[in-house]
Parts: C-alpha cells; structure tokens; sequence
C-alpha cells in the first residue's frame, strides 16, 4: 500500500512538471512574438524550448515502454482495443496527437527543418508542445472530444445557414441595390452585410441606413436576427452541449466498466484463495485420519 501511495504520489509530481513544461512553453510562444523581447533573449528562449523538446521527447519514450511492458506490445500505446481480425479498432488519439505534436517539435531541431520553414517559424514551431496542454486537462478533452463529434452535425447545419444566407442575400440585392448599394451590390456584398448582423455588430447602424430609404426594411432585419442569430445559433450551441453530455456518459461508463473489472478479478481471486483453503484443510483431515 504504502508503494503504491509513493508510486501515485511520483506520478502526480511528473505529471505537474509536465503540466508546468507546457505552461512555460505557451508563455515563451507569446514572447517570441515580441520584437522587444527577442532582442534581449532570443538565445535564451531559444534554448529553453530546445531542453524542453529534449524532455518532452523523454518522457513519450518513457511513457511508451511502460505501456509496452504493460501489454507486451510496443504498438498499444497508439490504440485501445483490436476487433476480431487482430486490428486496431479504439484508437488511443490523445497519445497519437502526444506522439505526432512532439515529434513535429522534435524535427525543428534538425538544421534541415530550419532551412525548409525559416528560422523565425522554426523558433515559434518549437512552442507548438505548449498546445499539449489540451490533453493534460479532463474538461479541455471534454470540450475538445464533443467539438470534433459535433462537426458533421454542424456541416449540416452550415447547409441551412448558407441557404439562409442566399434566400435573404437575393432579397436584399433585390429590395436594397439601388438605394444602398455599398450593402447590397452582389452576394458577396450582401453575405458580409448578412453576416455583421448575424453577428449583431453595427446592425443598428445598418438598419438606420436601410431605413433612411425603407422604412419597412426592419420586418427584413428583424427576421433575419431571429432566425439566424438566435435560432440557428442556439441550436448550434444545443449540438456541442448533447455531444458534451454524451462524451462524460461515456467516460463515466467507461470509468465504471474498468472498476467492474477489477472487481471480477478481485472476486476471482478471493474464489481461488477460497478453494486452495479448502483443498489444504481436506488434505489436513486426510492426513489426521
């Protein structure tokens, strides 16, 4: 117990450097922006996000032959389970994304990288592990995780706001082009309009111009608002919010189903314990009598 406790306790002080590491990282991402800073430390940060390449490299090494010697498979460290025809069938993408970020970093050490991507985005592409920080909060994967489940609902709901886009775009050219042309000359025109009062962003001052010319033009405004702004919008935000819920339905799942299982093995064991002890006290009374 108390090795465990000791072995728990190292793991959570790795785990924080790490964390910390990152942290560092994204900050001196920010500061290699900066011309004023570069000027006095560009060799220091520089070599800062070399030694941190250096460790990050280490700890995947590390992190990839403990998961071997775990499942005696160098490659389980990139996938959950295999189906039935031996392949892998749950990928591990946290772990690739580890893998593929670091290894990205990785390279830019190289003089050959450098000469190809330049060195001021050589320096700035070093930082990039800093983004590993995704991964290393629970929430963040959450967020994350639902983000990339809820896109093809989100494609479908481009659809809709691209045909709402030209229903409203074609009106407006047709109500509003020869009055305000500077809003609605083309569809390219009308969809940049459209889109700044989607976004609620100097709508007034465009419906004060409309109506200027159009004192009706706001039963057109208003709608639009409505339907895009509030309606559809919503229902975008009600799409990661249900694929939100079902990723922690999942993990919770998931959690409960590893505890099942090591409360089947504990069950097991305690059985054969069980019948080793009744095995031995009959062999006890057997040789009493």
């Amino acid at each position: 117990m108390e090795e465990n406790k000791e072995g728990k306790k190292e793991l959570k002080a790795h785990e924080s450097l790490i964390n910390f590491l990152l942290l560092l990282n994204l900050i001196a991402a920010v500061l290699m922006t900066m011309p004023q800073v570069m000027e006095k430390w560009e060799q220091e940060l520089d070599l800062f996000c070399n030694i941190s390449i250096i460790i990050f490299t280490i700890e995947i090494i590390l992190r990839m032959i403990s998961t071997w010697k775990e499942t005696k498979n160098p490659l389980r460290f990139f996938y959950k389970e295999t189906g039935e025809n031996g392949l892998p069938s749950k990928w591990e993408s946290w772990n690739i994304f580890d893998f593929v970020v670091t290894l990205l970093s990785l390279l830019l050490l190289f003089q050959f990288t450098t000469d190809v991507v330049g060195i001021r985005a050589a320096r700035l592409l070093k930082a990039i592990n800093g983004v590993r920080i995704i991964d290393r909060n629970d929430r963040m994967k959450i967020i994350t995780e639902s983000l990339f489940k809820s896109i093809p609902y989100i494609a479908g709901m481009c659809v809709y706001f691209l045909m709402l886009y030209l229903v409203y775009a074609i009106l407006g050219i047709s109500l509003y082009r020869e009055t305000n042309p500077e809003l609605f000359q083309d569809i390219g025109t009308a969809f940049y309009t459209l889109f700044k009062i989607m976004t609620l962003d100097c709508w007034t001052d465009i419906s004060e111009t409309l109506m200027e010319n159009h004192p009706h033009c706001w039963l057109y405004l208003v709608s639009f608002i409505i339907i895009a702004a509030y309606l559809l919008l919503n229902i975008v935000v009600g799409i990661l919010l249900d694929s939100m819920q079902e990723i922690r339905k999942k993990k919770n799942r998931d959690k409960w189903e590893k505890r099942q299982q090591t409360i089947d093995g504990i069950e097991q064991q305690l059985k054969e314990i069980k019948e080793l002890l009744e095995k031995n006290n009959i062999s006890n009374i057997k040789g009493k009598d």
